[in-house]
């Protein structure tokens, strides 16, 4: 029987990147939003749900240090992906 592994993704909309989550990796994802899904789809990674996951009023880092409050939750959209 086949393991199914699972990936986590995390977009900001409002910075317009996408991160894979750290216990979740998915290894050789990378760029964009669209180089993102791309690459998930060229190295096995299927999508099988999302959701919004911003919580509003929290203040989220950004790359370049500063801080973000979160408006809306669908600022932050996380992404399930499986590889069987």
């Amino acid at each position: 029987m086949a393991k199914v592994k699972y990936g986590i993704a995390t977009y900001n909309r409002w910075a317009g990147t996408i991160d894979s989550e750290i216990k979740a990796s998915m290894d050789g994802c990378y760029g964009g939003f669209h180089e993102f899904f791309e690459s998930a789809g060229e190295n096995g990674w299927e999508l099988c749900g999302c959701f919004p996951s911003g919580t509003i009023g929290s203040n989220v880092a950004q790359p370049d240090g500063s801080l973000h409050k979160t408006t809306d939750p669908s600022e932050y959209i996380t992404f399930i992906f499986k590889k069987v």
